[in-house]
Parts: C-alpha cells; structure tokens; sequence
C-alpha cells in the first residue's frame, strides 16, 4: 500500500483525476467481484473536471517542465491551438496525399509550420495546407515508404543471422541496430563487419512488395552497440520487458507465453514492436528473442518472438508478482461494458470498460482490424504488447495503444487490444495454460 497518488485520467471528451489509495499493481486484487462472464468490476475514486480553464493552467506547467522555462496561461493556450491546427493540416495532408507525406514540423507560436513531401510541392498541396503552414518539397521518401521497410528488414537481418537487430525510422532514413563484433562473438551471432546491407535491403524490399523503393545503402545509419552480454537464462514470461538491442530504455512489454509447433516457445507482443529483439529479467539479465513471425492485419497488431528455453504459463501483474493463466476469453465473449485489466512494463497495472467489441485502427505498418476497443487504460509507450486479462487469470488480449491526446483537451478517449483468440489463429501458436 502506499499513499495516495493522483494520475493523469482521459475520458470521453472531459479531462480527470484517478486517485488511487493503493499502487497501480494493485487494482485487479482489489478489484472487487467477477461477473459470470469473467470481467473484473470496474475501480473506484474517480473524479471527473470538466472545467478548460483547468486544463489551460495544467497544460502551461507541462510546457513549463519541458522548455524549463515560464509559459504564462495565454501562451501555453496560444501553442496548443496553433499545435491543434498543424495536427488537423497534417491528417488532412495525409488523407489527401499519403504517397508524398514525409514529415510535419511545428516548433511553436511565430515559428512557421513546415510539411516536408516527397517529390515537388503543388499548388493543389499549399492549398490544402493554408497560410499558415509552409509545404516544402524534395524529400526523398514518404513516411508511408520508410515505416513500410521497418519490419520487412528487421525479418532480412533476421533470417540473415543477426538475432538481435533492430530498425528504426530517423529523418528519411533508416537506422539499423547491431552488436558489435566482439558481442556478437561473445554470444554466437553474425558479425556485423558481414553484413550484406545492399542484399538484405533487397530482401526487404521482396518482403514487403515495394521492389521499385530506391531505398540504398547511403539511406540506413548502422548504430553499432556494445551491450551486456547475457548471464544465465531462465525463463521469459507475459508482462515482461523486451527492448530494442543495446537500448534498454527502448521497449515494450511481453502478453503471454506460447508454443508455436513450427517456431518453439515464445512470448506474444504487439506487431508494431517488431525491433524488440531482446528478453529484459528483472534481474538485468537479458538474452535474444528474434521476431519469428507476425500476423496480417485481420487478426490485429500481433507477432510472436522465440525463446531459448522452456516456458512457464505465468505472467506479470506488477513488478514482482506472477499469476497463472487459467484459460481465456474468446473474442465473442467479450462484451461492451466488461471490465478488464492489463499490465504494462512502463504503467503497471489499470483497468478499463469494453466500448466495442470489433473495430480497425491504422498503424504505421498498416491497418489493424477486429481489436477491442476500451475506455482509455493509462497506457503509454512501453506497455505495447502487454497483457490483458480477468480477475480470475484468463487471458484476455494484447495491448496495442491508444488514440492520441488532443493537443488542448489532452482527451485520450479510447485504448484497443488484439483478442487472444485471434492471436493465437493469426500466429498458429497456443498460450500456455
């Protein structure tokens, strides 16, 4: 028990404040009652202010924290509005013209709003962008291209036998992540001095059907990594950390263990995780756990990594604390209104209220169909992945994310999941139980 804390809550269109008398880890244990389906009974404490003036002054401290500097109420208004207008240009840019979008700048009140775009800018483009917002053309590649190359090269590196590897998207290009050759001979790998990139950026190409991409070598910045070699190995579990290679602060959180009868055993995250390749112990031991396969969009924002060992069917509900998966809840079971609980490496635990039952969601490497949708989780980067379960240890879903805030209100309405049941179709893996 510790003493009494106040978080940051979005609801539908209001801004609140959860205060909570027990720590985030607690809540399914104090839960209350289960329903005959297996929700959990939804928290207690939370106060709801519907007052702007309110989030005004909190949104002026925020940017305070973060300019270190004073931000008095009428600018901090200022800068959210002019943020709010960038924000609606660039989802309408991005409807409009989804093969040039690039990129979107918006430093501040005074500052011109610039919108990068592959190829040349049009008339029909500075149009739709405004005055207020300049449209600069001569980027090389959109940000649908780049987001597209993410995990068809993580796969190449992969299959190539650099386990560890990790990509990510910089100012248009890519960055690779490896261990050093001394690492990687320390713990069995590829070194990173063979590395083909001209062969696998073929391949990644191949994979992902954009074979005419100009995306070559001078595109992708190799981060070389000097990165704790693996202690002993003992087992993974759901709701563990697994991270980008030789960046522990770069992670997101393990749903449940499986077995895949072509892969062996694993663990479950979010697809959108796809540059994870290393399992965090609590204990700061860590080893390899490659991307094995991932799911089309129909079965929602899934993969599934390997393991090097045996796994239990346990899976984290806070820091230290293990529970049993008992079964699951299939997707038709699942009904709005049911309260279920998820836990997150970067949050712990929160519960949450099913809106819907079946919805789409776009992410960067596509459109993710058939998740479930709640009322916002406290959810934040690092809890992807994570489990969501019952309070009877039912394993329910895995944690995809959240709308983002709107750039006055900070209204979060909605967090999704991908159902366990079409996981484990998706991957052709079972959870352990």
């Amino acid at each position: 028990m510790v003493g009494w804390r106040t978080r940051l809550l979005v609801g539908f269109g209001i801004l609140g404040i959860l205060t909570a008398g027990t720590a985030a880890a607690d809540v399914v244990g104090d839960a209350g009652e289960v329903d005959e389906t297996g929700a959990s009974a939804p928290p207690e404490g939370v106060v709801l202010i519907v007052d702007e003036a309110e989030m005004i002054r909190q949104a002026a401290a925020m940017l305070a924290r973060t300019q270190e500097a004073v931000v008095d109420e009428a600018h901090a208004k200022r800068i959210l509005e002019h943020q709010a207008q960038a924000d609606d240009v660039a989802d309408a840019f991005r409807a409009a013209f989804p093969e040039q979008f690039a990129q979107m700048h918006h430093p501040g009140v005074g500052d011109s709003t610039v919108l990068l775009v592959k190829g040349s800018a049009t008339t029909a483009m500075r149009e739709l962008a405004g005055e207020d917002v300049e449209v600069q053309g001569g980027a090389k590649f959109s940000a649908e291209e780049l987001a597209g190359q993410v995990q068809p090269l993580t796969i190449a590196l992969h299959e190539a036998g650099y386990a560890d590897a990790g990509v990510g998207v910089e100012v248009q290009r890519l960055v690779v992540t490896l261990p050093t050759d001394d690492v990687a001979r320390q713990t069995g790998q590829r070194a990173a001095s063979d590395l083909d990139l001209a062969t696998l950026l073929e391949r990644a190409r191949e994979l992902s059907g954009m074979t005419s991409l100009d995306l070559g070598e001078s595109d992708v910045r190799l981060d070389l990594r000097d990165s704790q070699v693996a202690l002993a190995q003992t087992h993974s579990y759901g709701g563990g950390k697994i991270h980008v290679y030789g960046d522990s602060n770069n992670y997101c959180t393990t749903g449940f263990t499986a077995y895949s009868p072509v892969y062996g055993n694993g663990v479950i995250t979010a697809r959108h995780c796809t540059s994870v390749t290393r399992y965090r112990e609590n204990s700061g031991n860590e080893y390899s756990a490659p991307i094995r396969i991932n799911s089309s969009g129909t079965y929602g924002d899934i993969e599934f990594h390997t393991t090097a060992h045996t796994e239990f069917d346990d899976f984290y509900v806070g820091w230290s604390t293990l529970w049993d998966v008992t079964g699951y809840v299939a997707q038709s079971n699942i009904n709005v209104g049911d309260w279920y609980s998820r836990y997150g490496r970067k949050t712990g635990q929160w519960s949450a209220q099913v809106t819907s039952t079946s919805i789409s969601r776009p992410l960067a490497w596509g459109t993710a169909y058939n998740l479930v949708q709640t009322t916002y989780s406290q959810d934040d980067l690092g809890d992807s992945g994570g489990p969501w379960f019952n309070g009877s240890g039912k394993a329910v879903g895995i944690q995809s994310g959240h709308d983002a805030p709107h750039p006055i209100t900070f209204v979060i309405p909605n967090s999704y999941f991908s159902s366990v049941d079409r996981a484990m179709t998706g991957l052709n893996v079972t959870v352990l139980s």
